[in-house]
């Protein structure tokens, strides 16, 4: 913005060439006209690839939101930016299709350096519990290390936390969710925890 006193013939008002004249608090003003990228106005390939990212990152963003309680512990060791912001880059770069659909079993809403293991999980009314093999041992395994579960409902992009109310020694562990809530609409996590690192979260499959 550039204030001025007088133009040739007297101040001016509106636009102008590449220039909008207008009076503010009393004085005579003129500012540039704002950038157009008339390529995006019109509706060609950046615009619509442009919509595709955001509609992307919108989908990606809030489903972490929900599930930003696990995320903070499964994402805390992350470098240079947020949990967060990690989790969703990691969501948009590996698990969603440029539709905006998520691949569940390339997700990984915890990412880390500890020992994963398989587990199974069953839905009973409220509660869903994920169950593993406390025998098994691999380098790195603490019978102490805690476990974090996470329930998703595909359908409507929520989430439910359960976090270290359980350890590896114990083999199981549960959360409650809405009873409306079928079986078939879940996708359950599972990982692990110890003072300073986390363990990649795994798809948990469904007994049968």
């Amino acid at each position: 913005m550039a204030t001025y006193k007088k133009g040739i013939n007297g101040p001016f008002s509106g636009k102008v060439g590449s220039v909008i004249g207008y009076v503010r608090n009393g004085k005579a003003c003129m500012r540039a006209l704002p950038q157009h990228n008339y390529h995006y106005a019109k509706g060609g390939e950046e615009y619509t690839q442009w919509n595709v990212t955001k509609y992307r990152f919108i989908t990606a963003y809030r489903l972490c939101c929900k599930a930003k309680q696990f995320i903070n512990i499964g994402y805390r060791g992350a470098q240079g930016m947020t949990a967060l912001n990690a989790a969703t880059r990691q969501l948009m770069k590996e698990a969603l299709t440029p539709e905006g659909e998520v691949i569940w079993e390339n997700w990984k809403p915890a990412k880390g350096p500890l020992p994963a293991c398989t587990c199974l999980w069953r839905k009973e009314g409220h509660f869903v519990k994920a169950s593993w093999d406390p025998s098994l041992h691999n380098e790195g395994w603490r019978p102490t290390d805690e476990a974090l579960l996470l329930v998703v409902s595909k359908t409507l992009h929520e989430a439910i936390a359960q976090c270290c109310t359980s350890t590896r020694a114990t083999g199981c562990i549960s959360a409650i969710v809405p009873q409306s809530w079928p079986q078939e609409d879940l996708a359950v996590y599972l990982a692990f925890k110890n003072a300073s690192h986390c363990s990649d979260a795994t798809l948990a499959k469904p007994e049968i």
